[in-house]
């Protein structure tokens, strides 16, 4: 069945009871109390007893979504519990065989704007990062660590060259 990821990108958890997602043909889903982790995953699914047999690593998951996703054309609405819309998406896409993500490409984008998604052929990646935010992820982690070799690198030699000047200074003082 179909399935819908919400991104945490906050520090803090989000409670979601309450909350409704509904269609462009105005279903409605009632979130039960559920809570999204800090900068965690939300699934929510048509059927959890499926989805978990068949992506058993994702831990936060919801199920009995009461409508599917139309694949082609298809607007989704997020609203808190007070009714105030919170988040919205709409796309149209040309018809595709098999199975399709539909992948924001960072988090931290806006996605009103279509030129921020792209289609990703295969399971997608439930509970995780897409794959080109974690390719970003990935390419960070890199340059932190090179930048912090780069500096125990130049510590070790600083400390090597005052080590080798005292002991040269301790020769010749003799």
């Amino acid at each position: 069945g179909d399935w819908i990821e919400l991104h945490n990108s906050a520090e803090h958890a989000v409670r979601l009871k309450g909350w409704t997602l509904s269609d462009r043909r105005n279903n409605a889903w009632a979130f039960p109390d559920v809570t999204i982790p800090p900068e965690g995953y939300l699934v929510v699914c048509q059927d959890s007893a499926a989805f978990r047999q068949k992506y058993p690593y994702v831990r936060h998951v919801v199920g009995n979504l009461r409508f599917g996703l139309n694949k082609n054309a298809e607007r989704l609405a997020l609203y808190a519990s007070d009714g105030s819309a919170v988040d919205s998406i709409a796309y149209f896409i040309e018809p595709l065989e098999g199975n399709f993500s539909l992948d924001l490409l960072m988090p931290s984008f806006d996605n009103a704007d279509p030129e921020n998604w792209t289609v990703n052929t295969g399971d997608g990646s439930p509970g995780a990062p897409n794959p080109l935010f974690w390719a970003k992820i990935v390419s960070e982690k890199k340059d932190h660590a090179l930048r912090i070799g780069l500096a125990v690198g130049l510590l070790i030699l600083g400390l090597g060259a005052v080590f080798l000047r005292r002991g040269h200074a301790y020769v010749v003082g003799q």
